[in-house]
């Protein structure tokens, strides 16, 4: 569970009728919202489908070792065949997880908008995902510091919307933009980029 911190200083923006242009950060998770109700719903050029998939992997592996510290089980999770996309081929994953992540998000970010960039937000989530996990295998903990190294330049935004309070953890690409590598609800379930959940098939 991700705290909500109230910070001393703080960039806002809105959907509609903004009071002072917004950052970088604020825009793209607002461009995710607009683009998630869309029909089209959320297109490839917001997400960094490479960091966002490790992300998902090491998010079922935790949920895994709920159940089992199994290493066969554990690894078989860390390489991607497990969850709804394993019914996929591996090409059209990405899409499909664009697809939930539309869904969800759509969902819970009803009405109005406001964007805040949020520090610990982010600090928060990127040490949830690469904490050391206890007894597991080696390769989970390598993939667990391949991803800090990934996320190690990330920023966090709290998107309050009538009704609906959502994250977005943002990650700088090579070419310096930002995109979404994990979005999930506060406060409840995540849903995040790329969901574990058979219903949001």
């Amino acid at each position: 569970m991700i705290r909500s911190l109230a910070l001393v200083a703080f960039a806002t923006a809105s959907i509609a009728g903004c009071r002072h242009d917004p950052g970088e950060s604020e825009r793209v998770a607002l461009a995710l919202v607009e683009a998630a109700r869309s029909p089209a719903g959320i297109g490839a050029d917001l997400v960094d489908a490479d960091v966002a998939e490790k992300v998902r992997r090491i998010q079922l592996v935790r949920r895994a070792t709920l159940d089992t510290y199994d290493r066969g089980k554990l690894l078989e999770v860390l390489s991607g065949e497990a969850g709804p996309d394993r019914q996929y081929p591996p090409a059209e994953r990405p899409t499909k997880q664009r697809e939930r992540a539309s869904r969800g998000l759509a969902a819970t970010a009803k009405g109005a908008c406001k964007a805040t960039r949020d520090p610990r937000l982010a600090a928060d989530r990127v040490q949830l995902l690469v904490e050391p996990l206890k007894h597991v295998p080696s390769e989970v903990t390598a993939a667990q510091q391949d991803l800090a190294a990934a996320l190690h330049d990330t920023e966090g935004v709290r998107l309050d919307c009538a009704p609906g309070h959502v994250a977005v953890l943002l990650a700088k690409g090579g070419d310096g933009k930002l995109r979404a590598v994990d979005l999930w609800e506060l406060g409840a379930t995540s849903f995040e980029v790329n969901p574990n959940d058979p219903t949001m098939k």
